[in-house]
């Protein structure tokens, strides 16, 4: 009888944790589709960014020149706060 109460109370638990695994999964689902609503102008951003940076390097003083570029889409990047919207956190 014993081993039986233990067997269930085990059980119990493992269908606790799964429930909690389960709702988390959920709140997740519901809230993913604004994880990447932005990614579009991110990446124009990105792009543009890449396209101006090859371009701008001054060997002769082994540094970028970006003067007289636009530089929309390095404040497109910076705006983009990402990590600290979805407290996104490394594992």
């Amino acid at each position: 009888m014993d081993q039986q109460h233990s067997l269930i109370s085990g059980l119990e638990e493992s269908k606790q944790k799964l429930e909690e695994k389960l709702e988390k999964l959920l709140a997740f689902h519901a809230s993913s589709p604004a994880l990447f609503s932005d990614i579009e102008a991110l990446d124009a951003a990105i792009k543009a960014g890449s396209a101006q940076v090859q371009n701008a390097w001054d060997s002769g003083q082994g540094k970028f020149r970006l003067l007289g570029n636009d530089p929309q889409w390095k404040e497109e990047i910076k705006d983009t706060t990402f990590a600290q919207d979805y407290n996104v956190q490394r594992p």
